[in-house]
């Protein structure tokens, strides 16, 4: 998860270093303080972003999986909302 003091890091100096690895497929960026994560993925050459918000299910297809946003935000809290509840709640 990403924090707003390290935004910058993560999306333009991690982002250069993650998509020259030449094995490096797909990474998930989840942002800190809303329910919203962009995955990244590699088509043909070319990173591909593609975001999803509230209830998503991200797929996967590399890894022969998907993952549901409320299993990535599991007991985070977003001050704006929600982002799911916490263990026994």
């Amino acid at each position: 998860m990403i924090e707003p003091r390290s935004s910058f890091v993560d999306r333009c100096v991690k982002y250069h270093a993650s998509t020259a690895l030449p094995s490096l497929q797909t990474y998930l960026i989840a942002e800190q303080h809303e329910r919203h994560v962009s995955l990244c993925g590699r088509e043909g050459g070319e990173w591909v972003l593609t975001g999803y918000e509230g209830q998503g299910v991200i797929p996967l297809p590399r890894l022969n999986t998907s993952i549901s946003l409320d299993e990535i935000y599991a007991g985070v809290f977003c001050p704006a909302t929600p982002c799911a509840p916490f263990p026994g709640e």
